[in-house]
């Protein structure tokens, strides 16, 4: 009876603190909802931005040859959008509007059908999203397949056409000539016929002979060029290239997001720790006394939060700079990206201090915020793979912007025009928590 007692007095308890309720029953559903909204599978269809400087058209035995067969056989992976120039299709890329941007090159076609050359196309991915980036390079290169089968099989015809020539004889053109070839089989015969005029142990009958031996052996590898041409052909290579225009190692594409996690958790906590100690000291109440102080005191904790936020991150950006020798496309936009994830994660603590006034239970709120945002931030999965609803949501994440912001000025190579959307939300994240985020004096 003692023990139900017990039981019935701690059950009350959970019921009356609404808060611990919500978040012991209700936020593990919470969580699983983000979770099935942020992991998807990719879209079975890419968005593709291409740009055809070739306008060619080939004449082949078996019909016609452009450009438009490539883009026919990668509409049915991606939904195709042709761009006038190459800046145009990487820029949606860019943009994140594209998954890709394949580039044709001038004078693709004549690559493609020429003997012992190689055309190439390029594929420009968003190479600071390492899961995306895979994906669309994976899907481009299946969805020309069916283009490379027919240009190999019209290559290696060619060729054993000519190999056939040559082991059998006939009549070809060079030009508008006419020309007769022999043929190795009709020439074996005449050196046969050669070599037995001579006596068998004479030294003319022994050269004779290995004449025969080599070409025996040559016509042999010929009559099977048709097996070694198809095993062998690709006339045809994909340069995957990030937006950058370099290669970048993957320590590279995963540090923003290590800085991303640094800055949010420290800046988050400082924001919001700074504000409740001075509840639970006693002296919140005295600092809304003073007059005008409470935007110099909302003020100077959110520089010190920034601070804080910050030099971890400088930190491990320096460390990669010298131990790893990873180097950001732009130092200053880099600098000005940490800046304002710092401003905006404080921004995000002393809002969630607002919420609540003790150390432990702002902090507690803290973490019941960013962890859910860590999931749809894409940092771990591609808002692009998300739903509509999921994306929507995501897009105006601070984490989400910090992460766009970091990735543009460390990886992707990006102007300041590029990133400064996100940055103007995180700078205003960070002043909305110096406006709203002083705790109410209860």
């Amino acid at each position: 009876m003692r023990l139900l007692a017990h039981v019935s007095k701690d059950a009350r308890l959970l019921v009356r603190h609404r808060v611990l309720l919500a978040v012991l029953l209700a936020y593990p559903l919470v969580l699983t909802g983000v979770l099935a909204a942020a992991f998807q599978e990719p879209p079975d269809t890419l968005t593709l931005a291409v740009h055809d400087a070739d306008a060619g058209t080939l004449e082949l035995p078996s019909g016609n040859l452009t450009t438009s067969d490539v883009l026919a056989s990668a509409s049915a992976y991606a939904d195709i959008h042709v761009y006038p120039s190459q800046a145009a299709a990487i820029q949606m890329v860019r943009d994140g509007q594209a998954d890709a941007a394949l580039l044709i090159p001038r004078g693709f076609l004549d690559s493609l059908t020429s003997l012992g050359e190689n055309a190439t196309l390029r594929l420009v991915v968003d190479e600071s999203d390492a899961i995306r980036a895979g994906v669309a390079a994976a899907s481009v290169e299946g969805a020309i397949e069916a283009f490379l089968k027919r240009v190999i099989e019209q290559k290696i015809r060619d060729v054993d056409d000519l190999l056939a020539l040559t082991r059998d004889g006939g009549t070809t053109r060079i030009g508008p000539v006419p020309v007769a070839v022999l043929g190795i089989d009709a020439a074996l015969e005449r050196i046969r016929q050669a070599r037995d005029t001579f006596a068998r142990d004479s030294n003319d009958y022994e050269r004779l002979q290995q004449v025969v031996a080599f070409l025996v052996q040559a016509d042999g590898i010929l009559a099977d060029s048709t097996l070694y041409l198809t095993t062998t052909a690709q006339p045809l290579s994909i340069q995957r290239e990030g937006l950058a225009g370099a290669d970048t190692r993957l320590h590279q594409i995963v540090l923003p997001g290590a800085l991303v996690l640094g800055l949010s958790w420290t800046g988050a906590l400082a924001g919001a720790l700074l504000w409740a100690r001075e509840h639970d000291a006693g002296t919140l109440r005295r600092l809304h006394a003073a007059p005008a102080a409470g935007l110099v005191t909302a003020t100077s904790k959110t520089l010190v939060g920034i601070l804080a936020g910050l030099l971890p991150a400088l930190i491990i950006l320096a460390l990669a700079a010298v131990v790893l020798s990873i180097t950001p496309t732009s130092w200053s936009l880099t600098l000005l990206a940490l800046l304002a994830a710092s401003a905006g994660a404080v921004g995000l603590g002393q809002l969630a201090s607002r919420v609540a006034h003790e150390t432990a239970s702002s902090s507690l709120v803290v973490v019941l915020a960013l962890v859910p945002m860590l999931m749809l931030g894409g940092l771990f999965y591609p808002i692009a793979y998300m739903p509509a609803a999921a994306q929507a949501v995501a897009r105006v994440l601070p984490l989400t912007l910090a992460t766009d912001a970091l990735r543009g000025a460390m990886v992707r190579g990006d102007a300041l025009a590029d990133i400064l959307p996100a940055l103007a939300g995180l700078f205003l994240l960070g002043a909305l928590g110096v406006v709203l985020g002083r705790p109410r004096v209860q």
